[in-house]
C-alpha cells in the first residue's frame, strides 16, 4: 500500500482549513482515525452488541470470540502470546493497575516519563529519579548506581518531548542482571517500533490504543510471566471465578492472567477495532521510524539552520518528532494555516525543568504523513521566524459545526457486486440489513466478507426475481 492510498483511509486528511489543507502534525498526543476503525465499531454495533463471556445466545459467543481473536492480534503483534496481554483504556489506566497490583517496594523512576507513568508509582512506592544526559537519555551509570537498591525501573521507550528512543535493551538487560522489573511506558514506541517483547528484557509494555489510530478508550499492555506472579488480581466481574459465603465470610476464587486484572464490563468494541486498526497498519510500522525521520527532517534543518534549540537528539537518533523553544503564538499562528502543532509542557514537565527548557513548540508525525508536508511547514516556520513574532489578537479561527452524523444502509452507492444489477434490484439491496457498511473498501474481517457474500448471494437472488417479473410482465403486455 502506497501513502497515498493509506492516506485515503483517513478521511480528516481531506478536511480544509481557512482553504489551507490540513496538515496533521500532532500525532504525539493522538493519532488520527482510519475508515477501518469506524467500520469494525459499526459492524459489532450493529451485528454483535452483547455482553462477553457466559452469554449462551448467539451474539454473547460471538463477542466473546472477537474480544478474544482481538487479544490475539494484539499479542502476535506484540511478539507474544494472547495469555500475556491484558486490555486497558489507555497508558495511564494501565500504569495505575501495575502500580496498584504490584507486590513491590522500591521502584526507580527516569525522569523523561510521561506524569501518567511517574505519579502512580510515586504516590504507591518509595523511590528514586534516574538521571538524564543532555539529549534526554537515560544516564546508564546513574541507573547502575541505584538499581540494587530497587524492585523495578520504569523506563519510558520514546519521549513525547525530546524524541529520543532509549536504549531500553541495555536499560532491561541491567534489570534483569539484578533480578529487578523493567517496567516500559510504550506509548510513544508502540505505534512506531515493530517489537517482539518475549526476546526483550522487559516484563511490561504499556501503551494506548488511540495513539496508534484505534478508539479513544482502548489500549493493551504486555506482562510477562515472572512479573504476572508479584501481581495481586482486582476483584469484579470476569476477574472472579467464584465467591463462596460459607455462613461467615467470603471465600474468593480469582481468575488466571490476565482476566484478574479486567474487572467489570470491558470495552469490547474499543478493542475489536483495535486489533482492527493494528492488523491494518502492522506491516507500515516496520519502517515507520525512517519514514518519519524524513518527514520531520526538513523542520530539523531549518532549526540547525537557524540555531534555534530544539530538545533531544539528532535526527537518526530520535523518533518523528522534534520540539523546540518557539513561542505559543506561532503555534496559534501555525494553525490558521491548517498545520496542526502542539505548545506546552506536554504533560512531562519534569523534563522541561531537568533541561532547563521552558514550554515547547512539538511537531509530531506518523506513517500517513508525507514529505512534501514536512516542508510545508518548514516553509510555513520559516517565514513567521523572518518577521516579528505574529499578533494573537488578529488570528482567525473557523466556527466549529458538528451536525448529528447520518447513518444510513446504501452500500449500492460504492458497491462493485451488483453492477450488473437492474435499477430495481439495486433499490432493493440498498435496504438489505446483510451489508454493514461499504463494501468498496478492501480490508475485511473474515465476519465481514461471510456478510459480503451472503449480501452477494441475496443480490443475485433479488435480480433474479426482477428480471423473472420484468419478463413476466412483457409476457403479459404482449
Amino acid at each position: 500500500m502506497d501513502i497515498l492510498e493509506l492516506r485515503s483511509h483517513y478521511p480528516m486528511l481531506s478536511r480544509m482549513i481557512n482553504g489551507y489543507p490540513l496538515i496533521y502534525f500532532d500525532n504525539a498526543a493522538t493519532a488520527l482515525k482510519p475508515d477501518i476503525m469506524l467500520y469494525a465499531l459499526q459492524q459489532f454495533y450493529f451485528f454483535y452488541d452483547s455482553n462477553v463471556y457466559r452469554g449462551w445466545h448467539v451474539p454473547s459467543a460471538q463477542a466473546t470470540h472477537l474480544y478474544e481473536e482481538s487479544r490475539r492480534i494484539v499479542a502476535s503483534f506484540l511478539g507474544t502470546t494472547a495469555n500475556n496481554i491484558a486490555f486497558i483504556t489507555n497508558t495511564t489506566d494501565g500504569m495505575m493497575k501495575i502500580a496498584s497490583t504490584l507486590k513491590i517496594k522500591k521502584v526507580l523512576l527516569c525522569l523523561d516519563l510521561h506524569h501518567s507513568s511517574m505519579l502512580p508509582f510515586r504516590e504507591k512506592f518509595k523511590y528514586k529519579f534516574v538521571k538524564l544526559k543532555e539529549d534526554g537519555s537515560v544516564d546508564l551509570s546513574d541507573l547502575r548506581s541505584k538499581i540494587k537498591d530497587a524492585d523495578a525501573v520504569i523506563a519510558n521507550h520514546a519521549s513525547n518531548v525530546t524524541g529520543v528512543i532509549q536504549d531500553i535493551e541495555q536499560i532491561g538487560e541491567m534489570c534483569h542482571r539484578y533480578d529487578k522489573l523493567c517496567i516500559v511506558d510504550g506509548a510513544q514506541s508502540v505505534p512506531h517500533i515493530p517489537y517482539n517483547v518475549e526476546k526483550m528484557p522487559i516484563d511490561a509494555l504499556v501503551f494506548s490504543g488511540h495513539k496508534i489510530g484505534g478508539p479513544y478508550g482502548s489500549g493493551a499492555m504486555y506482562i510477562s510471566k515472572r512479573m504476572q506472579a508479584k501481581m495481586r488480581p482486582i476483584g469484579g466481574g470476569e476477574s472472579i471465578k467464584n465467591v463462596v459465603y460459607d455462613g461467615k465470610d467470603l471465600k474468593i476464587t480469582y481468575a488466571d492472567f490476565p482476566h484478574c486484572l479486567e474487572a467489570g464490563t470491558p470495552s469490547i468494541a474499543n478493542q475489536i477495532a483495535l486489533a482492527q486498526v493494528i492488523d491494518f497498519l502492522k506491516d507500515k510500522i516496520q519502517d515507520a521510524l525512517k519514514h518519519e525521520r524524513e518527514v520531520i527532517k526538513p523542520i530539523y534543518d531549518l532549526y540547525k539552520e537557524k540555531n534555534i534549540r530544539f530538545l533531544g537528539p539528532d535526527l537518526d537518533n530520535r523518533g518523528g518528532l522534534i520540539a523546540s523553544a518557539l513561542l505559543p503564538c506561532f503555534s496559534l499562528k501555525l494553525a490558521t494555516w491548517g498545520i496542526c502543532s502542539r505548545y506546552g509542557y506536554h504533560c512531562a514537565e519534569p523534563l522541561h525543568h531537568f533541561l532547563k527548557s521552558p514550554p515547547t513548540l512539538r511537531f509530531s508525525v506518523y506513517v500517513y504523513n508525507t514529505i512534501e508536508e514536512g516542508y510545508q511547514v518548514a516553509e510555513a516556520l520559516s517565514s513567521l521566524l523572518k518577521g516579528e513574532p505574529p499578533n494573537i489578537d488578529t488570528l482567525v479561527y473557523p466556527e466549529p459545526s458538528i451536525t448529528p452524523v447520518q447513518i444510513a444502509f446504501n452500500p449500492c452507492r460504492n458497491c462493485h457486486l451488483c453492477d450488473n444489477l437492474s435499477t430495481q434490484a439495486k433499490d432493493v439491496l440498498m435496504k438489505c440489513p446483510l451489508i454493514p457498511f461499504y463494501i468498496k473498501n478492501k480490508y475485511f474481517t473474515r465476519f465481514q466478507r461471510k456478510l459480503v457474500e451472503r449480501a452477494k448471494s441475496k443480490a443475485l437472488e433479488y435480480s433474479k426475481k426482477v428480471v423473472e417479473n420484468e419478463a413476466q410482465a412483457v409476457e403479459k403486455k404482449g
